[in-house]
């Protein structure tokens, strides 16, 4: 904790109307209910390099941060953006019960899903486009009207997408493209597909727990 104050304390003082006692200073500051997310929407399209955009805390100067948090003087209006640990020590709601407010985490929760899921579809997209322009591959349409509808794959889709996506080099994030065997008969295309494709080329496609279904019903 005393490395902590001692960062705090070059940081935080010059910036602030009290500027020797830590503690006085500290109440002049406040968590502003802002979060910013530093990686851009379309970052580099593959979802491989997020960490190339992350950042350190302007209080403490941890590293790396993705998700920030802002904090201003009441005095001052200076303002820093902070990690969410640090946050903590100016959030009211934070102090006074030891959790963070149930709408903020909402909130920060809700972000977190919204960008996620907007990133796995540019990627997704980004993919099928590049498929596009490297071959006349009519059915890449058929995908991506199904994806769209859908939001994921057969194994049979899949398992043709992967291999072509393979056999030019596209770049691409595995977890993005989801498999979906919510009828049964997209249970048995899984389930008919050599178990080598599956584990070798199709396995870090999967969920966890459609991993655990394949193991428990393969043949």
């Amino acid at each position: 904790m005393n490395w902590w104050i001692n960062e705090v304390k070059q940081t935080l003082l010059p910036k602030s109307q009290e500027k020797h006692d830590l503690e006085k200073a500290m109440k002049e500051w406040y968590w502003d209910k802002t979060v910013f997310d530093v990686v851009p929407d379309d970052f580099d399209r593959y979802g491989n390099s997020l960490e190339a955009y992350y950042v350190s805390c302007e209080l403490c100067h941890h590293y790396p941060l993705r998700y920030l948090y802002r904090i201003e003087n009441r005095k001052t209006q200076e303002s820093l953006w902070i990690g969410s640990e640090c946050y903590k020590k100016f959030d009211d709601e934070f102090l006074k019960t030891g959790y963070s407010t149930e709408e903020h985490l909402k909130n920060v929760q809700k972000m977190i899903r919204e960008r996620h899921k907007k990133l796995e579809k540019q990627n997704v997209h980004y993919c099928l486009e590049q498929l596009l322009r490297s071959k006349d591959l009519k059915f890449v349409t058929s995908l991506k009207d199904y994806y769209d509808e859908y939001g994921a794959f057969t194994p049979s889709q899949l398992k043709m997408l992967v291999s072509i996506l393979s056999s030019l080099k596209i770049k691409h994030n595995p977890s993005f493209f989801k498999m979906k065997i919510r009828r049964q008969r997209e249970k048995y295309q899984l389930l008919d597909l050599e178990e080598t494709i599956v584990k070798d080329t199709l396995w870090d496609y999967l969920s966890a727990p459609q991993k655990n279904w394949y193991l428990s019903n393969r043949r």
